[in-house]
C-alpha cells in the first residue's frame, strides 16, 4: 500500500511537468537509443571530485560499466556521508518516539541501540547492494532516470520495475538479483542484532518484502524528484533562491549534502547531465542511456529498517 500513495503522490505532483513538456517536445528532439551492449572507456584522468558529466547533443549515446573500483567508492561515499549519520539520528529519535521496538527501551540507552541497529542496517545494505553483489554479479547499481520525455503513466511502473531489472556489465537488462540478495543478506544479519522478538524466519521475510517496497518508494522518488525540484525552483520566491546560494558558499555545504546515490540522467534532461557515483568515488562519464531501448537498472540501497 505504501508504494501506491507514494505512485499517486508522484503522480499527483508530476502532473505540473506533464503540462509543461505538451507541445513543447517534438519526437525529434529526443536522442537516438544506443546501440545494445556498446561500451565506453573511461577518459584517463578523470577527477574523483568530479560528480556530473555533460551529455553534449548530438553525441552517440554510449553506456559505460563501471569497475569494482567505481562501484566500492559509491558504498565508500555513503558510508562516510555526514548525511547518512544525520539522517540515521532521524530515524532513530522517529522510532524511540513512535516506541518501535519496544525491547530497545527509553531514554539514552534505547536511543543508542535503534541508532546502532539503523545505521548497520544501512552500511550493510550499501555494501551488499552496491558493491559486493553487484561487483561479483556483474551488475550496475544504478538508477538510469527514464525522464521527463516520455509519459508519466510509463515512467511510475518503470521505475517499480527496476526493483526486479537492471543493466548487467555487458550493457543488457537483467533480472536484479544483486539487489534482491543484498537485501535478504542484511534481512538475515539483523537477526543477529535486533531484539529476539523480531527474530526468525517469518520476521526476516516480513523485513525483506518491506525492503522491497522500501526499494520502489526510492526507485519512484528518484524519477520523479528532479521534476518536483525543477518546479517548485521555478516557482519559489527571490529571497529563498539567494538564501540558498549563499548556503552554497559556506564551507562545509559540500560535505552536509546528501551523498551520490548512482542517479544517472537521460540525455536531454533539463539538467543537463548525467549523474556521477563518486560516492553510495571515482567519476564515471557519459552514461547516456535511452530507456526506450533497453531500460536501464535500479541503484544504490535503501536500507530496512529493525
Amino acid at each position: 500500500m505504501r508504494v501506491w500513495a507514494v505512485a499517486v503522490m508522484v503522480l499527483g505532483l508530476s502532473l505540473g511537468v506533464a503540462a509543461q513538456n505538451t507541445g513543447n517536445t517534438a519526437p525529434g528532439d529526443l536522442p537516438e537509443a544506443p546501440a545494445p551492449g556498446s561500451a565506453a572507456p573511461l577518459p584517463p584522468g578523470a577527477a574523483v571530485q568530479d560528480r556530473t558529466a555533460t551529455v553534449q547533443p548530438g553525441l552517440p549515446l554510449v553506456y559505460t560499466p563501471l569497475s569494482p573500483h567505481q562501484k566500492f567508492h559509491i558504498f565508500v561515499e555513503q558510508t562516510y556521508s555526514v548525511y547518512t549519520f544525520a539522517n540515521t539520528a532521524f530515524d532513530a529519535g522517529w522510532a524511540q518516539m513512535t516506541d518501535d521496538w519496544p525491547a530497545y527501551g527509553q531514554g539514552a540507552a534505547g536511543y543508542g541501540k535503534r541508532y546502532g541497529a539503523l545505521l548497520a542496517n544501512h552500511e550493510a545494505g550499501s555494501f551488499f547492494e552496491n558493491f559486493l553483489f553487484p561487483t561479483l554479479l556483474r551488475q550496475d547499481p544504478r538508477y538510469f532516470r527514464m525522464g521527463d520525455g516520455h509519459s508519466i503513466f510509463a515512467r511510475v511502473p518503470y521505475a517499480m520495475s527496476r526493483v526486479l531489472i537492471t543493466r548487467s556489465d555487458s550493457g543488457h537488462g537483467t533480472f536484479n538479483s544483486s539487489l534482491l540478495l543484498g537485501l535478504l543478506f542484511v534481512d538475515g544479519l539483523t537477526n543477529s542484532y535486533y531484539p529476539r522478538p523480531q527474530r526468525g524466519l517469518g520476521e526476516t521475510m516480513s523485513r525483506f518484502g518491506g525492503g522491497v517496497l522500501s526499494s520502489a518508494e526510492t526507485n519512484l522518488l528518484r524519477e520523479f524528484m528532479p521534476d518536483m525540484v525543477r518546479i517548485f525552483h521555478k516557482h519559489e520566491p527571490e529571497k529563498l533562491k539567494k538564501l540558498e546560494q549563499l548556503e552554497k558558499k559556506m564551507p562545509l555545504a559540500n560535505k552536509l549534502s546528501r551523498p551520490n546515490d548512482g542517479v544517472v540522467q537521460p540525455p536531454g534532461s533539463q539538467t543537463g547531465a548525467t549523474t556521477q557515483p563518486s560516492s553510495h568515488g571515482n567519476s564515471v562519464t557519459g552514461i547516456g542511456s535511452q530507456p526506450g531501448a533497453d531500460p536501464p537498472s535500479r541503484s544504490n540501497c535503501s536500507s530496512p529498517k529493525p
